[in-house]
């Protein structure tokens, strides 16, 4: 990897070399005398800017229906690891954004600051299943930390009841059966407890695919029952 200091990073991150890009956000997020809190506002401001960008051209590229390549995917990956290794509650919204599983981790690791903003990708219907799956993680993990108030879990009952009634997908109504399972409201355990049981509770919900009731069955449903913890397990961010 090529040296360079702050000064230069900034350069680099405003430039349209992806090569480069990666370079600085992969060592903002890896070396902490370098990024996080060793970061100079100007670096700070430049690896926000240059996610910013990331996240707008990436609902562009969706928007079209084409696919990002490998490596605009690790660019990004990157970007989000190295902005959240900042610890700054003012990217929230931003991280919320690009809700990937580095993203979900971190925001996380915010806990009650960021309720709102995963709350809003986890109830917006024009969120990606893989943006509201993530959601639904991090608001497990969330209260699995115990980092939020009485009030807070209230509003993440909700939306895991509309999840669990109305899933996207298969992978969505797991990921509400966790939360719901880890929330352990009765209605929830209830409802984990049928869909180990009977197909026709998943079917109704609009998960006919045999593989993917197996596999709700087996993986998500039956695993919970059988005390397994669910994963993905929390790993805080440093």
């Amino acid at each position: 990897m090529p040296e360079f200091d702050q000064g230069q990073a900034v350069r680099m991150l405003r430039g349209d070399d992806q090569a480069m890009v990666f370079s600085v956000a992969y060592r903002a997020a890896t070396d902490m005398t370098f990024g996080g809190p060793g970061a100079s506002p100007e670096l700070r401001a430049a690896l926000v800017n240059a996610l910013e960008q990331a996240a707008v051209k990436e609902v562009e590229r969706v928007r079209r229906g084409d696919f990002a390549t490998e490596a605009e995917g690790d660019v990004r990956l990157a970007l989000v690891d190295a902005v959240g290794q900042l610890r700054d509650q003012t990217t929230i919204p931003l991280l919320a954004d690009v809700l990937v599983d580095f993203s979900r981790d971190y925001l996380a690791d915010f806990g009650e600051p960021a309720l709102d903003d995963v709350l809003r990708v986890v109830q917006n219907p024009e969120s990606s299943v893989g943006a509201i799956r993530e959601g639904l993680t991090a608001l497990r993990f969330m209260v699995q930390d115990g980092s939020l108030g009485p009030m807070s879990v209230d509003r993440v009952r909700t939306a895991t009841r509309a999840h669990l009634e109305r899933p996207r997908s298969f992978t969505v109504l797991g990921a509400a059966a966790k939360l719901g399972f880890v929330l352990g409201d009765p209605e929830f355990v209830a409802l984990v407890e049928s869909f180990a049981k009977e197909p026709e509770a998943l079917i109704v919900r609009g998960i006919t695919s045999p593989k993917s009731i197996e596999f709700v069955q087996e993986h998500y449903a039956r695993a919970l029952l059988a005390g397994q913890p669910p994963k993905p397990l929390r790993e805080t961010r440093r």
